[in-house]
């Protein structure tokens, strides 16, 4: 006698599953078109609950297109998949699916999410796309006009936040202004604002005078309509925040449109971090190209073929006063039109090979490596060169050079050592004067003056002997 099994005890929700047979399916027929379905719409079709629907997505048994929070399951895969039957309490049995359910409703709606997720894919291309392309102002002008069409706002306004999370500024709006807040202001004067930014998803805030006195106060007499708050996040860190209306009138959001919303957040978070991003590194290039265009020294950079890649003011300045060609971006970074020659201080030649960008693509660290250099005008002039490799990821990516001129230093150092020596020189000759002076002032007789003038004399000289021929 076989004992059935009696379900658990406390569990009654729990569902036992078996494979369902391809002939036990559930008449498909036309119910299935050619379109894509919620899950929700897969259970109703498949004769089976959402759970079931729910666990085979997470399972990957039934791929999903992925839309926001909406999975949506195409036509030929919701063919192919055979679900699982379910065994279950009666109350938590799912639904039989209705043959006679028109399958035109579903075609229709789901032809409106669709159309959505189209749209959607639009916006999406369209603001990430605006990220890279625009200047800040345009984007965040455009970023708002998004919002406004797609929640049907009236009134928008963005908000970023500082790098240091100081203090945050208005970088766009759509419509007249909403609130007298100052387009820069610092975050700890408004604490209601710190509270907004905190609140992660999108949400109404009904009375905002009452909620937020200080940073809402109405620009004219009546009172101010409810306001949608958008806080845009990159994971837990605040970028800025959205806020938007419809002209100080009543309004509501739906649940829908608040999903929506913050769908959006998400990706305009990341859009706007990135815009943020490429703004700071265009104004630190700007400050970079600044100070290479001013310092004196000649600098020029290069990739991992030796091509040029960066000249500066200095540097374009050594060809034009030659009158040759000026460097372009391109050409053999190792070649100066302005330069005929290179030699070592003590007049060796040196190859292109042993030029300074050659050494440093090799991985050499080069400091202060002085050589003389023949310009195209003939001048000659002595050179100090720094060198060194660009590294990225442990890979030489280039190489870098900067130059200086130091003709003028160091013939004004030989001068000032000729001058030295020169000075040494009449010292030594006044000392040696002045000591042969007290020698002949101590001598006795006439042999002795002239025994200490020969061991004077043999001494400046550096001799080993001396002697004196007398005449007669």
């Amino acid at each position: 006698m076989t004992q059935s099994k009696s379900p658990r005890r406390g569990r009654p929700e729990e569902i036992e599953e078996i494979d369902l047979a391809v002939g036990d399916a559930p008449a498909e027929g036309p119910s299935i078109g050619s379109d894509r379905y919620t899950m929700t719409e897969a259970a109703k079709l498949k004769g089976v609950s959402y759970h079931t629907v729910s666990r085979a997505v997470r399972k990957g048994r039934l791929p999903v297109l992925r839309l926001g929070r909406m999975a949506l399951i195409s036509a030929e895969d919701l063919r192919a998949w055979r679900p699982m039957r379910e065994r279950a309490p009666r109350r938590y049995r799912a639904q039989q699916v209705v043959q006679e359910a028109s399958p035109i409703f579903l075609d229709t709606a789901l032809g409106e999410r669709l159309e959505l997720a189209k749209e959607m894919s639009t916006v999406y291309e369209a603001i990430h796309g605006a990220s890279t392309e625009l200047p800040l102002a345009r984007f965040a002008t455009m970023l708002c006009e998004q919002m406004s069409r797609s929640l049907n706002l009236a009134r928008v306004s963005l908000w970023v936040i500082s790098d240091d999370g100081t203090r945050v500024r208005r970088i766009g709006h759509v419509g007249t202004r909403m609130s007298s807040m100052p387009d820069d202001f610092d975050l700890s004067s408004f604490p209601s604002f710190i509270k907004i930014l905190a609140h992660a998803p999108a949400r109404m805030s009904l009375d905002p005078k009452t909620e937020v006195p200080v940073a809402f106060e109405a620009l004219r007499a009546r009172k101010p309509g409810p306001i949608l708050y958008v806080p845009l996040r990159v994971g837990s860190r605040p970028v800025g925040v959205v806020f938007g209306d419809r002209n100080g009138e009543a309004f509501e959001v739906s649940p829908d449109q608040m999903a929506l919303a913050n769908v959006l957040a998400n990706q305009a978070a990341l859009a706007l971090d990135n815009a943020l991003l490429r703004e700071r590194e265009q104004h630190r290039i700007a400050q970079l190209s600044w100070i290479l265009e001013q310092t004196p020294d000649a600098i020029r950079a290069c990739d991992a073929e030796g091509n040029l890649t960066l000249i500066n003011a200095a540097d374009r300045a050594a060809s034009e006063f030659a009158g040759a060609l000026i460097p372009r971006p391109g050409m053999d970074a190792r070649v100066n039109p302005g330069v005929v020659d290179r030699r070592e201080l003590d007049g060796s030649p040196i190859s292109l090979d042993r030029h300074p960008l050659s050494r440093a693509l090799r991985g050499e660290h080069i400091e202060n490596w002085e050589y003389q250099a023949t310009l195209a005008s003939g001048q000659r002039v002595n050179v100090v060169v720094n060198a060194k490799p660009i590294m990225v990821n442990g890979d030489i990516t280039g190489a870098v050079y900067a130059a200086r001129d130091v003709t003028a230093s160091r013939t004004a150092r030989e001068d000032d050592a000729a001058r030295i020596a020169e000075a040494e020189r009449a010292e030594r000759q006044a000392n040696a004067l002045m000591l042969l002076l007290r020698d002949m002032n101590n001598a006795e007789t006439t042999d002795d003056v002239i025994a200490a003038a020969i061991q004077r004399i043999r001494v400046e000289l550096a001799g080993d002997h001396a002697f004196v021929l007398l005449r007669d």
